[in-house]
């Protein structure tokens, strides 16, 4: 396809808004494929100021507004991107974002960056600890003095949520992080009836609401009315005959890991079935579970498990080396080799991190130590066709730390070659 020096930039507001969904309906020509959602986010006007105490996540900023993101050609869904929020914290977190720092705190609103705690840190044991603590608070302002003159210190990427839609932080995120199809498909040509559906995610306990602030609250979320952006490349002439686009998109398959108790070994094996007769470029699995942890979301939190084992069998065949996956440092050795590296500390993948009294202090600091523990995933890259898929997982129950011995929702994200075909303005998916 011959392309054009000439665009033409569009910025679209929704066809249809309320507090479930909200539509976009582009216009139809040849699009670059880096949609961009800005002004997202969403508003309580019960809201006072940093007081409240009601902030976006921080790993997923305005990202948790958004329960679904789904892509139609007319009637005809090409991708959708389920499990949003754990599949977001994941991509929010990837080195592979080389602006992580201004991206999260400027764009996307979280800001899940680390640096060194300051000869100054409160605690004399923190200092050179890995910190989360803003380094600019003119901007952030993490500090905030309540009414009786005590100091309450919040997360320092913890943006304030707004309190109506004019006013206040709103975020801007690139649909290509999570639509599979926008990152492998670099021009949209001529796509009929190209729709864009959000689905809102307005569950205040998704939030971070402090119940013990000065000025506490029970938010009611309204979300915010966002605007889309995209480029149509101008001059090019429609193509003739059958289109034939391959994509990559993003499967999500739940399976329930069953409770183990203190010390007690359980393996579980699952089958999948999301995957079968599909080729899978690579699979990413999340240890998802149901409680929020200090700042931390139960959505955004993968926790470590001890003695934790992983072994897949395709096709009828051991997968992976030896006992599988079965050292914490081995996770995030294999999701490196597979899908990238991640900008969190070993520490978020270690079942149980601390010194000989207890003390996390000396590698993260007190407002940071709540992310050891609570970040283990791991990928493997598979490149092949599955006819069978199935998942051996082994774990230990412990006390030592939340969320080890209840069950919890092991999430597998796959990504897996689609083909679009178009003639005469019909469009037919295929895997």
């Amino acid at each position: 396809m011959a392309l054009s020096n000439s665009v033409k930039t569009w910025v679209l507001d929704p066809t249809v808004h309320n507090s479930s969904r909200t539509e976009f309906r582009l216009n139809p020509g040849v699009l670059a494929s880096n949609l961009k959602l800005i002004d997202l986010g969403v508003y309580s006007t019960n809201i006072v100021d940093r007081t409240t105490g009601v902030f976006y996540p921080s790993i997923l900023g305005v990202l948790a507004s958004i329960k679904k993101l789904s892509l139609f050609s007319g009637s005809t869904m090409i991708d959708e991107i389920q499990e949003l929020s754990s599949y977001g914290s994941i991509q929010h977190l990837r080195v592979s974002n080389q602006a992580q720092e201004d991206l999260n705190r400027f764009e996307l609103l979280n800001g899940f960056s680390f640096s060194n705690s300051a000869n100054d840190a409160a605690n004399n044991e923190e200092v050179g600890a890995l910190t989360t603590e803003a380094t600019h608070k003119d901007y952030v302002k993490s500090y905030l003095e309540n009414p009786t003159n005590n100091f309450r210190q919040y997360h320092n990427n913890q943006i304030q949520i707004a309190n109506s839609q004019s006013e206040g932080a709103s975020g801007m995120l690139v649909l290509s992080n999570y639509l599979e199809f926008l990152r492998s498909v670099p021009v949209l040509a001529n796509i009929p009836d190209l729709r864009l559906i959000l689905e809102w995610n307005l569950t205040a306990s998704d939030y971070y609401v402090d119940a013990g602030a000065p000025t506490a609250v029970t938010p009611s979320f309204n979300p915010i009315r966002p605007q889309l952006v995209y480029e149509e490349i101008l001059g090019v002439p429609a193509q003739e005959g059958l289109v034939k686009i391959p994509y990559m998109s993003a499967l999500v398959e739940r399976f329930v890991v069953p409770t183990a108790a203190d010390g007690v070994t359980v393996t579980s094996s699952f089958r999948s079935g999301a995957f079968r007769n599909r080729f899978v470029k690579d699979l990413v699995l999340f240890n998802k579970v149901q409680t929020d942890e200090s700042w931390l979301r139960k959505k955004e939190r993968s926790v470590a498990q001890k003695g934790e084992k992983i072994q897949l069998v395709i096709n009828s065949r051991k997968f992976l080396p030896d006992q599988g996956v079965n050292q914490e440092a081995m996770k995030l050795q294999y999701f490196n080799d597979a899908i990238g590296g991640l900008n969190i500390p070993l520490a978020a993948a270690m079942s149980s991190f601390q010194d000989a009294v207890g003390n996390k202090n000396r590698t993260l600091d007190s407002q940071s130590d709540v992310i050891a523990h609570n970040f283990s995933v791991t990928g493997v890259m598979v490149n092949d066709v599955i006819d069978r898929l199935d998942l051996e997982y082994t774990r230990t129950g412990s006390t030592v730390q939340a969320d080890q011995t209840g069950a919890f929702d092991l999430l597998v994200f796959g990504r897996v070659n689609r083909l679009l075909e178009m003639k005469d303005g019909v469009i037919r998916l295929s895997y």
